[in-house]
């Protein structure tokens, strides 16, 4: 008898539990990718009414919100979140995906049954980012040749801001190499080392995402003057910066000092003559008077 109450409560329990799906991607997504989720309910008097969608980034559940109630839930939001629809007895979340939304999302009722948990992985791949290593080096930014004297050296290296960790791989315009990694060093350049050099990288998961970025490596001649190469015109701006610092400051400590002084000048000596002989009482100056000189001098 025993046994047959717990079979029979572990069905109530399972049919429970089974009243709530959800449904979405089940295979990893690109970044901005529209996705759709739909909250299903079968087999129990349980309406849509009663379910929300709820969200997991790290080990705590929130609930999505309608997006008639964005305002009023939305502090607790840290960036913009999707949105719960409920339209013509359906209640789904439709929109583009991004890093931020990806995690572990369930449909759960007021009376607190869960449906099974769906996770959402979402991939992505930022532009290719090249650095030079060295003195005063940095992101190259926007720059697209680099002028280095012969006989110099060249050091390179290429990232990029990904759901995983990219491969990499550099080549050169015109050569038929390849080297798998994301450093590309030349030293003791020489003439026949000119050209185009492409990084690549490509997300070790996703296909689809391949980044690249190309610059062009000029090598100067032995008769070209230091400033001319990238690292000369690197070194000049540098020095003009810090002369234009320097020279601001010597400027206003300059100015302040002079400044300092004509002030100190300008409040000079105290004029003793300027005050006023004190009256002591009981002089003859403090005595009342009701007498008038009414006769002219002569």
């Amino acid at each position: 008898m025993k046994e047959l109450v717990g079979i029979l409560t572990l069905a109530l329990f399972h049919a429970s539990y089974a009243t709530l799906f959800i449904k979405g991607p089940t295979q990893p997504v690109l970044r901005y990718e529209r996705v759709v989720l739909d909250c299903l309910v079968s087999g129990s008097e349980l309406n849509l009414s009663q379910v929300h969608f709820e969200f997991r980034k790290t080990s705590l559940w929130i609930q999505l919100p309608d997006e008639g109630n964005w305002y009023m839930g939305r502090c607790g939001w840290p960036w913009r979140p999707l949105f719960s629809h409920r339209e013509e007895g359906r209640l789904f979340v439709e929109g583009p995906i991004t890093e931020h939304h990806g995690g572990s999302y369930r449909c759960v009722s007021d009376a607190g049954d869960a449906s099974e948990i769906l996770n959402i992985t979402v991939h992505y791949m930022e532009n290719v980012v090249m650095q030079q290593s060295g003195f005063l080096r940095g992101h190259l930014g926007s720059v697209v040749d680099l002028k280095v004297a012969k006989g110099g050296s060249v050091e390179l290296e290429c990232s990029s801001r990904s759901s995983a960790e990219p491969e990499y791989q550099w080549s050169k315009e015109g050569v038929d190499w390849i080297l798998p990694s994301s450093k590309l060093k030349l030293q003791d350049i020489q003439a026949w080392e000119a050209g185009k050099y492409t990084c690549v990288a490509k997300h070790p998961i996703m296909d689809s995402l391949i980044k690249s970025r190309t610059i062009s490596i000029t090598v100067l001649p032995e008769t070209a003057s230091w400033w001319q190469s990238s690292d000369g015109s690197l070194f000049l701006m540098a020095s003009g910066t810090i002369l234009a610092l320097l020279l601001l400051i010597v400027t206003m400590s300059t100015f302040l000092c002079r400044r300092a002084k004509l002030a100190n000048i300008s409040k000079g000596p105290i004029d003793d003559h300027s005050q006023k002989k004190p009256i002591y009482k009981g002089s003859a100056e403090s005595l009342p008077s009701n007498c008038e000189d009414n006769q002219p001098l002569v």
